[in-house]
């Protein structure tokens, strides 16, 4: 098991855990949801460092964790975006935009191929095209924040953690993409790890933080 435990899988148990103890009596089903969202990215990183472990192909279980990914995320995003608007037709069209990018790419890609590691089949154009997407909404999120007249303490409000993490991971990924040419061959796989540990450790908190608001609430 600790073979299978390197800095990303980390934080990303710790963030699981996390929601597992803070928002296993949640009634929003956002939130709830990231528990088994978080579940399932557990088991795609297992399952890559297994495959990669065996000399298999490993990139299809991420393949197939992205569309978790972009259904969740989507729906946490809907669940916050609702305090200001209707923002299903918003959050259905981006998710039909990834659905088309995803498709064209799975027809390029063949991701299900399992023993040719030397065959790049990750569905980078769809990483790419959600990346934008999510730092967009992160960034119209704020812009909802600041327009909204009542007040909200930023250092407990789950939404704000949250959605910070979002667009430290998310932004940061586009940025990396655009400049990788640029950067050293190192370099990008190390920003992608701090990128990593900031996404989950804001998580984790937002997760704290949503807790306290349900006490507070019901208080």
């Amino acid at each position: 098991m600790l073979n299978y435990l390197t800095e990303n899988t980390s934080v990303e148990l710790i963030c699981f855990f996390t929601a597992l103890v803070f928002l296993v009596s949640e009634k929003d089903i956002a939130w709830l949801g990231m528990i088994v969202y978080l579940f399932i990215m557990c088991s795609a990183e297992f399952s890559a460092i297994y495959l990669i472990k065996k000399h298999h192909y490993n990139q299809w279980p991420y393949n197939i964790s992205i569309v978790f990914e972009a259904s969740f995320i989507s729906l946490m995003f809907n669940s916050l975006f609702n305090k200001y608007f209707k923002s299903k037709f918003v959050i259905l069209a981006g998710l039909a935009l990834l659905l088309c990018i995803y498709i064209y790419d799975v027809r390029e890609h063949h991701f299900l191929l399992f023993k040719d590691i030397t065959h790049d089949t990750l569905n980078d154009k769809t990483n790419n095209a959600m990346s934008i997407l999510f730092s967009l909404y992160a960034l119209y999120y704020y812009y909802l924040l600041i327009k909204d007249d009542s007040y909200i303490n930023l250092r407990h409000s789950a939404g704000f953690w949250w959605v910070t993490g979002v667009l430290f991971f998310y932004f940061g990924s586009t940025a990396i993409n655009f400049f990788r040419r640029e950067l050293n061959s190192d370099l990008p796989e190390d920003i992608t790890t701090i990128l990593i540990w900031m996404i989950y450790c804001c998580w984790s908190y937002s997760f704290i933080c949503r807790r306290w608001e349900i006490k507070t609430s019901v208080a």
